[in-house]
């Protein structure tokens, strides 16, 4: 039987370094993806293109309205390509809920209540 080897001071400090350098490349890591993510946010908005509003119409297809400066469109958009379907007027469309996002719970509670006194439940 070989006898157990103790620990050096020499083994300790390979260690803390194998450590040291593995938090290293966590923390270079980290930030990379960070600064990466900016990056491509960045690069991906426009002042001048907006999906409005997505609706999903099978595993793979969508029905999107799109505003391209002052103008809207219809689209239909599947993996392999996008379909212009029509131009929309922009009094045809409801824009008070600018991309899909929910109502504030104080609206939202306020509607339910005014739904609920009038009998419309």
């Amino acid at each position: 039987m070989r006898p157990a080897r103790l620990l050096t001071a020499q083994s300790v400090s390979e260690l803390l370094t194998v450590i040291l350098l593995f938090a290293l490349v966590l923390v270079i890591t980290y930030f990379t993806t960070k600064w990466i993510a900016t990056s491509q946010k960045a690069a991906g908005t426009s002042a001048n293109i907006e999906v409005l509003e997505t609706s999903r119409l099978s595993a793979s297809k969508y029905f999107v309205i799109v505003r391209m400066g002052r103008r809207f469109f219809a689209c239909a958009v599947s993996k392999e390509q996008v379909t212009f379907l029509t131009e929309l007027a922009e009094d045809e469309l409801d824009l008070k809920k600018k991309n899909g996002a929910p109502l504030p719970f104080g609206d939202f509670f306020r509607i339910a209540k005014e739904q609920v006194k009038s009998g419309n439940r």
